[in-house]
């Protein structure tokens, strides 16, 4: 097995040598772009004994912690943070939706350069009746990324209740990757809210119109499409399941979006929903801000609930040298071309 701690000697002496001795070798490394790079920005699993917090006063997030807000439509949020699980659920009823809201970066992933991602990866136990085979059709599970503005969200509360009508997640931008029990997963705009609600609505990432007046629709999102989609039959009470949502730049103005359910822990597992679109004209192409949630909905009266393990953030941001770097580089090496010729006229 390879030891990354030491140093690994690249070339020989006598290679050392014969690659000074080569101005055009010199000259392709000089103005060769810096690589591309991938990171993961920002990683919890410790949750409550890594810093994060749970439904109190947002503080900024770090690499490995940050504050989690839980919004439900009719009721408080009973969730809990522990040392190792992130806990959100639905109070006992037929119908409800939960979501988590958190900042994962105080400095937003800008997508600037064709092939730069960002990407929402969370590892989740069904610890109660999410999205069962017996569900309605309405079930869905659903993940978001957005831009801020450099906004914490709102401490959570009863989305049906209260007077959140701006500020806090009013103002973010972004998008949703929604899957359905049996139904077609698809790709939907969160836009800004206007404030118009007569209640906490607006602080709603996720569910767009989906409960009455308790779910963003001040405006509501529109439909990003359904390409490729394949829908879910449902899940295992007590299984692992690992959500993904990505945005990629895939052209100048372009976002591909991929949404995808896999079961057990990480994307080797069974692919078990998926949605890959494309967005023109993209609303954001900054990104700071993650949400995800559920929604029960079924005949019989019961609590749900799931348990997070891992919230990971990714991206890959490639760094295009300024041009007087290439400027400089071109004329070191056209300036070792040159003194070779010379060296050869002598």
């Amino acid at each position: 097995m390879t030891d990354f701690k030491k140093p690994v000697k690249l070339f020989s002496s006598q290679q050392k040598i014969a690659f000074m001795k080569n101005p055009c070798l010199i000259a392709l490394v000089l103005i060769v772009p810096l690589a591309s790079f991938g990171d993961t920005i920002f990683d919890d699993t410790t949750f409550s004994t890594g810093g994060s917090t749970y439904d109190a006063t947002a503080t900024p997030p770090t690499a490995t912690s940050t504050s989690y807000e839980n919004w439900e439509t009719g009721h408080t949020p009973q969730g809990s943070i522990a040392a190792n699980a992130l806990n959100f659920q639905t109070a006992s009823g037929t119908s409800g939706f939960s979501e988590i809201e958190a900042l994962f970066t105080s400095s937003p992933v800008t997508l600037a350069t064709v092939g730069d991602y960002v990407d929402v990866t969370i590892t989740f136990k069904d610890s109660s009746n999410v999205l069962l085979t017996s569900g309605n059709i309405n079930s869905q599970m659903d993940i978001g990324l957005y831009y801020s503005g450099g906004v914490s969200p709102s401490q959570g509360g009863n989305l049906s209740a209260g007077t959140a009508a701006t500020g806090g997640a009013n103002g973010y931008v972004g998008y949703v990757g929604r899957i359905f029990l049996n139904g077609n997963a698809n790709v939907i705009t969160r836009p800004v809210q206007s404030g118009a609600g007569n209640n906490s609505s607006d602080q709603d990432l996720l569910f767009d119109g989906g409960s009455g007046n308790a779910t963003y629709a001040n405006p509501t999102g529109t439909s990003v499409g359904t390409t490729g989609s394949q829908s879910l039959t449902g899940l295992t009470q007590g299984n692992t399941y690992t959500e993904f949502l990505q945005m990629t730049l895939s052209a100048g103005n372009t976002l591909t979006i991929t949404n995808a359910l896999f079961g057990g822990t990480g994307l080797g597992g069974t692919l078990l929903a998926y949605d890959g679109v494309t967005a023109s004209s993209p609303s954001t192409e900054e990104f700071d801000a993650l949400a995800f949630g559920y929604r029960y909905d079924s005949t019989t009266t019961a609590t749900s609930g799931l348990s997070v393990s891992e919230i990971s953030v990714s991206d890959l941001i490639q760094i295009v040298p300024e041009p007087t770097v290439f400027a400089l580089s071109a004329f070191g090496g056209l300036g070792l071309l040159a003194m070779r010729r010379w060296k050869r006229r002598k």
